[in-house]
């Protein structure tokens, strides 16, 4: 009941406030209950996920870089450019130098090593048939994961890239991989 000070505030809503077609009953909790069908199968999903997600993880964490000495190095991925895959071998060479620069032991098989090292051409094509060339070099774990990326920088054109700026560009990409840890020794 309205009284001189305003809404009766025992009822503990004001009737004004309460929009057409709307009531004042209480709303009611149903209390909500999974049927036992459903109950029983998810049971068994929820432990088979459980399962499957620490099977999954237990060997997927990725190699530190600082424990990696043996590298294996790809050859160049073929970029559909002829000049640049001429340049395949030169990549190779060059790739497997620096390394070895860095303390870093290139491999002759990918199953002796504990990394990889792959390379590709980004090829940039102008509308007016220009082609211009940047080399990236990226360091996996056995895994898979990676652990280093470097390119050569801007893109450069097809008829600059020869042995030589090949061998300065994978020198200049392999300076930011950190050195080799040196090898354990032998107890004595």
């Amino acid at each position: 009941m309205q009284g001189l000070m305003g809404p009766d505030l025992g009822s503990g809503v004001n009737p004004s406030w309460v929009g057409p077609g709307l009531s004042l009953r209480p709303i009611k909790a149903k209390k909500a209950v999974m049927p036992p069908l459903r109950l029983l199968c998810a049971v068994p999903i929820a432990g088979l996920a459980s399962f499957l997600a620490g099977c999954s993880t237990a060997g997927s964490s990725p190699t530190s870089l600082a424990t990696v000495r043996k590298v294996f190095v790809v050859e160049t991925q073929s970029s559909g450019v002829t000049e640049a895959d001429a340049l395949a071998n030169a990549v190779h060479d060059a790739a497997v130098h620096e390394l070895g620069h860095l303390g870093y032991v290139a491999t002759t098989t990918a199953g002796e090593a504990q990394a990889t090292l792959r390379s590709s051409w980004r090829v940039n094509k102008a509308d007016d048939g220009r082609v211009s060339l940047a080399l990236s070099v990226s360091l996996f774990d056995s895994q898979g994961h990676r652990l280093f990326t470097a390119d050569s920088g801007t893109t450069l054109s097809v008829y600059f890239w020869n042995k030589t700026s090949v061998h300065r560009a994978v020198e200049q990409a392999l300076s930011r991989l950190l050195k080799a840890a040196p090898a354990a020794s032998a107890p004595k």
